[in-house]
């Protein structure tokens, strides 16, 4: 079973991957754009995201990507909504 907890450590290795920003001092609720995440690199972790957890997120979803407990929240929605990329 997926938890929140297992989402949020990914996409807080996958920030601190594409950041430079050490993982343990992300915190939750820092807006992306202020972690120095930009428009690109939200659209790698939403292919991340859609992959990892094979998911189907749309470009417009990128809106709700403000920190990382929205993308929680929006993660868990798409696997409790069954929105699955088709195999």
């Amino acid at each position: 079973m997926i938890t929140d907890v297992d989402i949020r450590e990914r996409i807080k290795s996958e920030i601190a991957e594409q950041t430079e920003i050490a993982k343990e001092t992300i915190d939750e609720n820092t807006h992306l754009a202020d972690l120095g995440i930009d428009s690109l690199q939200a659209l790698q972790l939403l292919v991340m995201l859609e992959r990892t957890y094979n998911i189907s997120i749309a470009e417009d979803d990128l809106k709700q990507f403000r920190t990382i407990n929205t993308i929680v929240e929006l993660v868990n929605c798409r696997i409790a909504t069954g929105v699955a990329v088709p195999q």
